[in-house]
């Protein structure tokens, strides 16, 4: 005879795993992280992440190759085991894993009340521009110009960015925000230069796009980008196409 109570205790341990340099968020689409053609990917101690269960959430197609920390996904993956373009540090996939945390469903960014036009003058020189809220249909970029974004925060509201080619824009210490249809189109041989904060509430953080804010950030053949930091686009598309190359000496994440 036993006059008591018996009581189980269970506990799991789960291993976080290595940083995820580029998460896809979606919890559903297929090819969720697409790459294809002469796609040439390099992840030095990285991850890529992708919430979606679909079975091919992670597709590798043609020639691309692949080199990474491993490969972490809710669903499955077509193209990457067994194919001598996919070097993986971890061996195999982690496929029908856990999902990955929205590292900045938190952050809250800037109202964007207030409204003023960006105006950059023509003709040869650094041409520097201010921080502030901004509301362009249309802000082009054009080749031959130089263009520097001083420290601080960047608010666009329905602004189509357009930085063409031959065109070279750098910004140290810089957040750009997308709101209201907002988008980023940074064209073949642009020379496109982004360091976000190292400090402060925006630190870490490069590219923003609200989650009402479904829309394509293209980075196109050609184009040579050093950004570090966040391109978060948590509703929309982070487009490489062509020849682009981006590159960081310290630490770009794609969400």
């Amino acid at each position: 005879m036993f006059n008591g109570t018996i009581v189980r205790d269970a506990a799991v341990v789960r291993d976080i795993g290595g940083t995820a340099c580029v998460l896809a968020l979606s919890e559903t689409a297929s090819r969720a992280i697409n790459l294809n053609g002469t796609t040439d990917v390099s992840l030095t101690s990285c991850v890529l992440a992708a919430n979606s269960t679909a079975e091919d959430s992670v597709d590798r197609s043609g020639s691309a190759s692949l080199a990474a920390d491993c490969i972490q996904t809710a669903g499955g993956t077509y193209g990457i085991t067994g194919d001598p373009q996919v070097a993986l540090e971890c061996g195999n996939p982690r496929e029908n894993s856990f999902r990955t945390m929205d590292p900045l469903a938190s952050l809250v960014p800037p109202s964007g009340v207030g409204c003023a036009n960006l105006n950059i003058p023509g003709g040869k020189g650094l041409k520097t521009i201010n921080p502030g809220v901004y509301c362009n249909n249309n802000l082009t970029i054009n080749g031959g110009s130089k263009v520097k974004f001083n420290p601080g925060t960047y608010v666009f509201k329905g602004t189509d960015i357009s930085i063409l080619g031959g065109a070279e824009v750098t910004g140290v210490d810089v957040t750009i925000f997308l709101y209201s249809g907002a988008q980023l189109n940074i064209a073949a041989n642009a020379v496109f230069t982004l360091s976000a904060p190292m400090t402060g509430t925006y630190a870490g953080v490069a590219i923003y796009s609200e989650a009402a804010n479904p829309v394509v950030i293209k980075l196109n053949g050609g184009s040579s980008q050093s950004i570090q930091g966040f391109i978060y686009n948590p509703k929309g598309i982070v487009e490489f196409s062509g020849n682009s190359a981006t590159a960081s000496d310290r630490c770009i994440r794609i969400v």
